[in-house]
């Protein structure tokens, strides 16, 4: 699928084995038969309202609810409820300048408050309520340090200049997996 497909990957036959395959690994496939310690998701916004270049249209919020429900869906019977927790983390806000009047999708802008309101609804009634896996919330974290270049290369948070808002991500990750992720 290449890249910006978000959980649309998740439809892939070739890509459902490739996670089958790293989550549950045969004998044979691994030099380990266990299953990992922990599987973090990354998704939310980068996933929703983007263009599809290749049909031609916009997603929309209806069409990551069905792709949340099924990778979550898929994962589950990979993974399994008593295996490895599996940690979904939001995606962070966009940062630095350039991303203020980024009109690739107008969708995003003209109903972004309901996306993330429906994004927090999805995470709660699909990831939250299963035993097995926990919402990390990037977005809330990095939304205060996004207006300017700061903290981040006009993209990613994690400047050379200053890592702050990485190094922050980074702690709640580790957070989860030493304190808080459930088994």
């Amino acid at each position: 699928y290449g890249l910006h497909w978000g959980l649309r990957t998740y439809t892939d036959p070739g890509h459902q084995a490739r996670v089958r395959s790293a989550l549950r690994p045969s004998a044979a496939e691994a030099v380990e038969t266990r299953h990992p310690d922990f599987v973090y998701v990354n998704s939310g916004m980068h996933d929703v309202f983007l263009t599809n270049w290749t049909l031609g249209t916009y997603d929309t919020l209806a069409d990551y609810t069905q792709r949340l429900r099924f990778a979550v869906d898929f994962l589950e019977t990979v993974v399994g409820r008593a295996a490895s927790p599996v940690i979904w983390r939001a995606t962070k806000a966009p940062a630095g300048h350039k991303y203020r009047n980024w009109h690739e999708n107008p969708h995003k802008y003209l109903q972004g408050p309901l996306i993330i309101e429906g994004i927090e609804k999805i995470a709660r009634a699909y990831i939250l309520s299963r035993g097995w896996m926990e919402y990390l919330d990037i977005w809330a974290l990095t939304f205060p340090f996004h207006w300017d270049d700061s903290y981040s290369d006009g993209h990613h948070y994690s400047a050379a200049k200053n890592k702050m808002v990485e190094h922050m991500q980074l702690q709640m990750m580790l957070n989860r997996m030493c304190n808080g992720a459930r088994r």
